[in-house]
């Protein structure tokens, strides 16, 4: 990976907004494609330090900086910002960034070893965060040096390293949602580090929290509370018309605390319906959910819709259900009994192969199609005999589930499902 790194000078009264957005837009494109190359090249940025500002700054007068932010925020990133190194309110006098609204910021300012606000360190009962060590703290220099430094700018890595390594304490089955609503799950981060602060005195009716940060007290708060992982992200059923057919969806506490949950089908879905709608779940526990599809007085086509689980506390997340329903022309392997499909890898992560043998058709056609119903694939095969094969590419596409259908003219030789891992 060979990226031209840019020193950006952004800090001080020099500091202006479109050198600040230069910075972040920078920011923004490497994570950017770190999650378009899944990885191959980019970097995986979860949190930013931003150690500069404008003093008393309006935060009105700078609306595309704090824009940045929020669009850094959906990818997944919290920003960190250092407040004035002054004793101002910054309620009253305004500051930027730290008076920006937007959630994905998180504001600090300077606390010193005993734990009391640094004595020129801004403060804000609804604008700062909370405070972190920035008194005396052991630093790099200039000309390969160490040295001591003190201001809100030594506060601020404290709390970004702090994000980093709450990053690294989340299961696979938490990054996984993580990686499917970045801007959704990020902000648990931000909640659990300033629920874990230490209340102080000092801090209280200065800071959001009233307290100082506690890397120990934040990974616990993230690590003891209940998650939902829940597989698949998608639900499918081909069926004939006047005729109910079954998928399962599995949901699993892979957290610390009891979880409850709920599950929401909208009213004017007629044709699905849950086992169960709501559960509570301890640590480890998993309940099977059996969602019925009945296509009675249904014609024949494509019904789609959401379905919505959610945690509590927590906002919902959708799960794309598809129902095909067919004429009795035929579904899955119902053209012989002989017929034998082989679809694999499945989960794959690059190229599927379909194997089709066991009956002498002459022309088959292979359909894929996306969570939406789109179409991704169509392509004819030719049998040699009484076997063929084709491979499908689909490397391309994000990670998910798709679907595929099989099928001789209107004959439905097969139906099933596809996970991009």
């Amino acid at each position: 990976m060979n990226w031209n790194v840019k020193i950006l000078p952004i800090a001080g009264e020099s500091t202006n907004e479109a050198t600040v957005v230069e910075a972040l837009s920078y920011i923004y494109v490497v994570r950017e494609r770190y999650d378009e190359t899944n990885g191959e090249e980019g970097a995986f940025v979860v949190a930013d330090n931003c150690s500069f500002g404008k003093d008393k700054g309006d935060p009105a007068e700078y609306p595309i900086w704090e824009a940045m932010y929020d669009s850094l925020g959906k990818l997944g990133i919290l920003s960190v910002t250092a407040t004035a190194n002054a004793d101002w309110d910054i309620d009253s006098v305004g500051d930027v960034p730290t008076a920006f609204e937007t959630d994905y910021m998180i504001s600090v300012t300077n606390t010193t070893n005993k734990d009391l606000k640094y004595s020129s360190a801004a403060y804000g009962d609804t604008t700062i965060d909370l405070g972190a060590p920035g008194t005396i703290i052991q630093s790099l220099l200039p000309l390969d040096k160490y040295g001591t430094k003190t201001g809100t700018s030594m506060a601020t890595p404290h709390v970004a390293g702090a994000i980093a390594l709450m990053f690294s304490m989340a299961d696979s089955a938490f990054m996984t949602q993580y990686k499917s609503k970045p801007g959704q799950y990020v902000l648990q981060f931000k909640e659990h580090l300033l629920n874990g602060v230490d209340t102080l005195e000092d801090l209280i009716g200065k800071t959001v929290t009233g307290g100082r940060l506690n890397l120990y007290k934040a990974i616990q708060s993230f690590l003891d509370q209940p998650f939902m992982a829940f597989t698949p992200d998608s639900l499918y059923a081909g069926l004939l018309a006047d005729d109910i057919a079954f998928d399962t969806l599995f949901i699993t506490n892979t957290g610390g605390d009891t979880l409850i949950y709920g599950l929401w089908v909208p009213e004017s879905i007629a044709w699905l319906s849950a086992s169960q709608y709501n559960g509570s779940l301890s640590s480890g526990q998993t309940d099977t959910i059996v969602l019925q599809f009945n296509s009675a007085g249904l014609d024949t086509g494509t019904y789609q819709t959401d379905i919505y689980i959610e945690q509590e506390g927590h906002e919902p997340t959708e799960i794309h259900v598809l129902m095909e329903v067919f004429d009795d022309v035929g579904i899955p392997f119902s053209a012989s009994e002989e017929t034998v499909i082989q679809v694999f890898p499945n989960p794959y992560e690059g190229q599927v192969n379909f194997r089709i043998s066991g009956h002498a058709y002459e022309t088959l056609v292979v359909e894929i199609y996306g969570n939406a119903g789109n179409k991704v694939f169509e392509r004819s095969m030719f049998l040699k005999g009484s076997a063929a094969e084709i491979t499908w590419d689909g490397n391309q596409l994000p990670a998910g589930m798709y679907y595929y259908r099989i099928r001789e003219g209107q004959m439905i030789l097969g139906l099933g499902k596809l996970v991009k891992m």
